[in-house]
């Protein structure tokens, strides 16, 4: 009998809640690249973030 290689389960962030008081909103296009999140952001509201990266369309 051959045991199986030893596989370790891919690493998942956990879901994001918008803080309270805010709606969730959908995307509104889509995702520009892996690895990037739908995230609210304080100042602009909803769009994508990368968590290397930042911020697509290079909010701060």
């Amino acid at each position: 009998m051959v045991t199986p290689p030893s596989v370790r389960p891919a690493y998942v962030e956990p879901a994001y809640a918008p803080p309270p008081g805010v709606v969730y909103v959908q995307p509104a296009y889509a995702s520009p690249g892996p690895g990037y999140v739908w995230e609210y952001h304080a100042h602009y509201g909803w769009g994508w973030r990368h968590p290397q990266y930042g911020w697509h369309r290079g909010w701060r």
